[in-house]
């Protein structure tokens, strides 16, 4: 209990990078994706990555924040950010080259996983995508400039202090993890709930921050107009985990498809 107490209070006092869905967050999206690839988009993977199993995929999706402190100029790609009276991304007002964003980087090393370039350079984009699609899908990751993606939104979880982002990037998907168990694997599993319905829509990465946007701002996520102080409490809990999990479960075939696409 006390190592899960330290885990948050240092979430909580760390510097905030732009980071998004915790460890096993991420490793359950890819865990995902491995189910939902074809045996070509597998074997691609497996020869890219010089690796031999799916849980070595799955350890490879949390490199894009293992690099945050020694590549400081990829900071800016976990997330996307608009002006607070919008509903909608525009790329050239939101995503400027300077700073750029997870919308442009997914295109970007979805086409690099596409073509000719050097094996060490599609490794990259490999990474760089497992990592940034399961952030696209993290709702407060996808948010207003002026919000700081809920970190200024303090309040309790579970009797500890926290903040609106913590409770998503780490809180809810918790809830489900018993202490010494695989978190990944827990989430994987109560992910099924949501039938795996979503790698055939063919949307594109802009319409996928849009529509993390309307989580983002649904009232049950507790995003506009807080000021802060609340508890995160049972109620939260229940109207907020599914969702969270939904998208995590959205992120995983979505990122299966666009390998599919890239290494068939």
């Amino acid at each position: 209990m006390w190592g899960r107490i330290l885990t948050i209070v240092a979430m909580i006092a760390a510097p905030a990078p732009a980071l998004a869905w915790s460890a096993d967050g991420h490793r359950a999206v890819c865990m995902i994706a491995w189910e939902q690839m074809t045996d070509a988009a597998k074997k691609g993977v497996v020869e890219l990555l010089d690796i031999t199993s799916e849980k070595e995929f799955t350890e490879s999706c949390l490199w894009a924040d293992e690099i945050a402190k020694s590549r400081p100029e990829v900071a800016g790609w976990h997330g996307i950010s608009l002006p607070k009276a919008e509903r909608a991304f525009d790329l050239a007002r939101d995503c400027p080259a300077k700073t750029s964003c997870s919308v442009a980087q997914v295109e970007k090393h979805a086409a690099i996983l596409k073509s000719a370039a050097p094996k060490g350079e599609k490794a990259e984009a490999l990474k760089f995508l497992a990592h940034l699609i399961g952030d696209l899908h993290q709702p407060l990751n996808i948010a207003f400039t002026d919000h700081l993606s809920g970190r200024q939104i303090s309040g309790m979880f579970h009797g500890l202090p926290s903040n609106l982002h913590v409770v998503w990037d780490h809180g809810l998907l918790g809830t489900f993890v018993t202490p010494g168990k695989d978190g990944a694997k827990i989430i994987f599993d109560v992910s099924a709930w949501t039938g795996r319905l979503y790698g055939a829509d063919k949307k594109t990465p802009l319409s996928w921050a849009n529509e993390t946007l309307w989580v983002t701002v649904a009232p049950p996520t507790g995003y506009l107009g807080n000021q802060g102080g609340d508890f995160f409490g049972d109620r939260y809990i229940r109207q907020n985990r599914s969702i969270a999990v939904e998208q995590i479960d959205k992120a995983g075939v979505r990122l299966a498809d666009m390998l599919n696409e890239a290494l068939k």
